[in-house]
C-alpha cells in the first residue's frame, strides 16, 4: 500500500541502468541548449544602449565601436538613454607647450573641444569642467570660449573650477560643440598632465605639441576610480605634434600623460620627466 502510494505521488519506481544512462544523455543536451540560449540573451542585452551604466557585465562598456554619432543621437531622442544623462561624443584636447622662460618654466595653453549630447530628459544648462596644471601663475587661470559664457570657482596653485553655461539648455536629443581656451598654467619640473572625466566620453583625443625640442609620450593611462592606471597604447605622431586616444570613458575616470622633450642647446639635451 505504501509503495503504490509513493508511486501515485511521485512517479515511477527508480529507473535501471539504461534508464538512467538515457536521462543522462537527455538532460546533458538540455543544459546546452539553456546555456545556448543564455548566451544569445546576454550577447542581445550587450547589443542595445538601453543598460543602466551602473558596472555591471551587461552595461555596453565599448558601445562607441558599435553606435555612431548619428546612432547614438537617434537613441537619445527615443529616451534609450536616459540613465547616461550627459555624453561627449568627442572631447579633443590641444597642450601647446612654451620654451622655457627666464625663470624656467613653461608656460601652457589648453584648448578643449567637445561635441555633447544630452540623453536625458532633464534640460542641461551647466556643465562643471576642472583644467589641472603643475603650476598656475598668480593671475589664475584665464578661461575664453566664444560659444557659451563661463562662470569661474575657486581654485589652488594646481588646478581651477569653473562651469560652461549653456542657453538656452540642451534638450534630450540635442547636441552643441563647445570649445573653451584656459590660460595662466605652466610646466616647471614635473612634464606630466591629468584630466577628470566628468560624463561618459565616446572618444577623447589629447595632442601635444611642445616647442623648443622633441617630444616623445613615455605614459598615457587611465586612471580609474581605484586609483589604478590602466595604460593605453594608441598613440601617434604628426610632424611636432604627439596623440593620444581613448574610448569608453566613465564618470570619475582620469586620463594621465606623461611625455619626456629632447632639447637642443648647444648640443643635444635630453628630459625626463616622472610623475
Amino acid at each position: 500500500m505504501l509503495r503504490d502510494t509513493m508511486k501515485l505521488v511521485w512517479g515511477p519506481p527508480m529507473p535501471g541502468l539504461d534508464d538512467a544512462a538515457s536521462i543522462v544523455t537527455i538532460l546533458t543536451a538540455l543544459s546546452a541548449a539553456t546555456l545556448f540560449l543564455i548566451r544569445a540573451f546576454r550577447s542581445k542585452r550587450r547589443s542595445k544602449v538601453t543598460s543602466s551604466p551602473s558596472g555591471s557585465l551587461d552595461t555596453p562598456l565599448n558601445w562607441e565601436s558599435r553606435l555612431d554619432d548619428e546612432d547614438l543621437i537617434s537613441a537619445a531622442k527615443r529616451g534609450d538613454l536616459e540613465s547616461f544623462g550627459l555624453i561627449a561624443l568627442q572631447t579633443d584636447v590641444t597642450l601647446e607647450v612654451a620654451k622655457r622662460d627666464s625663470l624656467g618654466r613653461r608656460a601652457v595653453k589648453l584648448t578643449n573641444y567637445s561635441r555633447f549630447l544630452n540623453g536625458s530628459a532633464k534640460p542641461v544648462a551647466r556643465v562643471k569642467r576642472r583644467a589641472w596644471f603643475e603650476n598656475i601663475d598668480n593671475d589664475g587661470i584665464l578661461v575664453l570660449s566664444d560659444d557659451v559664457s563661463v562662470s569661474t570657482e575657486p581654485g589652488t596653485r594646481d588646478h581651477t573650477n569653473f562651469s560652461l553655461l549653456i542657453d538656452p539648455p540642451l534638450s534630450r536629443g540635442a547636441v552643441c560643440d563647445i570649445t573653451y581656451v584656459c590660460k595662466g598654467g605652466n610646466f616647471i619640473e614635473d612634464h606630466y598632465w591629468e584630466q577628470s572625466v566628468p560624463v561618459f566620453t565616446k572618444c577623447l583625443q589629447v595632442t601635444l605639441l611642445v616647442d623648443g625640442g622633441r617630444v616623445d609620450i613615455s605614459k598615457f593611462a587611465i586612471r580609474d576610480r581605484t586609483g589604478v592606471l590602466q595604460d593605453q597604447s594608441t598613440w601617434t605622431r604628426s610632424g611636432s605634434a604627439v596623440s593620444a586616444e581613448a574610448y569608453s570613458l566613465w564618470p570619475g575616470q582620469e586620463v594621465f600623460l606623461e611625455w619626456s622633450i629632447h632639447e637642443s642647446a648647444g648640443g643635444v639635451s635630453h628630459e625626463s620627466f616622472s610623475e
